[in-house]
């Protein structure tokens, strides 16, 4: 099986026209959780060409595309404060464990697992 692996897409592009076609590309491959900031699933031997697909949205030299790996502990530690994420999302496949990161029926809002959900932030500096 290919897995996939989960990679946050962030962008800042200055053309408008460039802006929204790689919005619309990104959207195929994923969810966007910002407006410039993208989750997305890519399969571990399709991640080259995917690279050079993004850097064909970047003409000039101020536009800047950082994408960087999403492991699953990672994604399961994560916190989303705010409106949740749809539980039809589903992220599939880790490569390093098989393992999605994402349960459908998670609260993405919830505190850190070593938490407890009695604990309140402290407001003294």
């Amino acid at each position: 099986m290919n897995w996939k692996q989960a990679r946050l897409v962030a962008y800042d592009i200055s053309d408008n026209r460039r802006r929204n076609r790689l919005a619309r590309f990104l959207l195929r491959k994923g969810m966007r959780l910002q407006e410039s900031v993208f989750l997305v699933n890519v399969e571990r031997h399709a991640y080259a060409n995917f690279l050079k697909a993004l850097a064909c949205f970047r003409k000039d030299d101020d536009d800047k595309i950082d994408v960087a790996p999403l492991c699953g502990s990672c994604r399961e530690r994560s916190i989303r404060i705010g409106k949740r994420i749809p539980a039809a999302i589903v992220v599939l496949g880790d490569e390093n464990t098989g393992n999605n990161g994402l349960d459908p029926g998670a609260n993405m809002d919830r505190l850190p697992s070593s938490s407890s959900s009695t604990e309140k932030p402290s407001t003294q500096a």
